[in-house]
């Protein structure tokens, strides 16, 4: 990819409420994200071993994106977790950063999906049309979904460019014939993030699939080609 117009800065971060210090691994994980971004890349693999703190340092990379991104270059950003995650980016939003850092934050699952729909039931795969308002979406800074309702409403999302996509915990994607994979990978992001605490336990073809929802085409080969060439015994 071209390196984007507008280079993201470390610098100080203000948007980080007092209370909350960045280790220095934590720092060195914003800086890495912030480098792979200014560089270009399409998409990066976040693989901290759980309680590292990798939820905080995207938030930090989101919280710099919308600070440092010109109105007139800026997308709304996307973040696809586990419905029992949403709560804790939730949270750690509230904890870390101050108020406004993100913007305006738009819950798009359970419940809150009422208030997007054009159409009173069904859902995009029901219909194969787009039933979502995706304007309300691209108005919002910073857009939170479940692996689910990206799946339910994949039409809809894929007609949104992202700014900054992240999936968590994104060995949900693994499944390159899965309609969750599908929808993953449909999404229009120019940075997109995957975040994962458990990368050893995902096997050679799993993280195939990741990296091609990540960065498609990165690891040159299909998927039955990788696997041929450098699969076998761990030896």
């Amino acid at each position: 990819k071209n390196k984007p117009t507008r280079q993201l800065q470390t610098g100080i971060l203000r948007t980080l409420r007092s209370s909350t210090q960045l280790m220095n691994h934590q720092k060195d994980g914003v800086k890495w994200l912030v480098d792979a971004h200014n560089t270009g890349l399409p998409g990066v693999l976040m693989a901290d071993d759980m309680g590292l703190g990798k939820t905080l340092q995207t938030l930090v990379f989101l919280a710099l994106y919308q600070e440092q991104t010109p109105i007139s270059a800026k997308k709304p950003s996307l973040i696809v977790a586990p419905t029992g995650l949403l709560k804790n980016w939730l949270k750690e939003i509230e904890e870390h950063l101050n108020a406004n850092a993100l913007g305006n934050v738009l819950t798009a699952y359970g419940n809150s999906l009422r208030k997007l729909k054009i159409a009173e039931r069904g859902r995009d795969t029901d219909h194969g049309i787009p039933l979502l308002d995706t304007s309300k979406i691209q108005k919002a800074d910073v857009v939170l979904t479940t692996y689910e309702s990206l799946r339910d409403y994949q039409i809809s999302f894929a007609q949104i460019s992202f700014g900054v996509v992240v999936f968590d915990e994104i060995q949900k994607t693994k499944n390159p014939v899965s309609l969750i994979s599908r929808a993953a990978a449909a999404v229009n992001g120019s940075f997109q993030i995957g975040l994962s605490g458990t990368p050893v336990e995902n096997s050679l073809a799993d993280l195939w699939t990741i990296m091609d929802v990540l960065a498609p085409g990165l690891l040159m080969l299909s998927l039955k080609e990788f696997v041929k060439k450098y699969g076998g015994p761990a030896e």
